[in-house]
């Protein structure tokens, strides 16, 4: 075989090959939307640990008496959504994270956990524990 033709059938499989990435890349994420997604969701700090942040008062998820963002964190299958709050019985990929010290040194979070207080029901039983 000459130089040549070997060039062109070497330029041709790597064509080939990276069409056939963006391809099965395209129907993997876009078609079957087979990633898992991310979210912060609304969190009772009176029924679960759940996790703090810090945020703007104009924030609409925004606690505007503390100045504080009460949360979990749920992982999801992108195909499952919505709804992105929770999880259903049908759903193998699916995960609600609740806050621990835990998790928080797993997850390399600089963030807070509410602490349920049991002995006490009113609003003040919401404490908060920094990590």
């Amino acid at each position: 075989m000459s130089d040549k033709k070997i060039s062109n059938v070497l330029i041709g499989l790597t064509m080939f090959l990276v069409l056939l990435s963006i391809t099965m890349s395209f129907i993997r994420f876009i078609i079957l939307q087979d990633y898992i997604v991310f979210a912060k969701i609304p969190c009772d700090p009176k029924l679960e640990s759940c996790f703090i942040e810090e945020c703007d008062t104009l924030d609409p998820r925004c606690d505007q008496i503390q100045g504080v963002n009460v949360f979990k964190i749920i992982y999801k299958s992108a195909n499952m959504i919505p709804p992105i709050d929770s999880c259903s019985e049908n759903e193998r990929e699916c995960e609600i994270v609740l806050c621990s010290e835990e998790i928080l040194e797993e997850y390399a979070i600089e963030g807070e956990c509410t602490i349920l207080e049991e002995n006490e029901s009113s609003e003040s039983d919401l404490s908060i524990s920094a990590v």
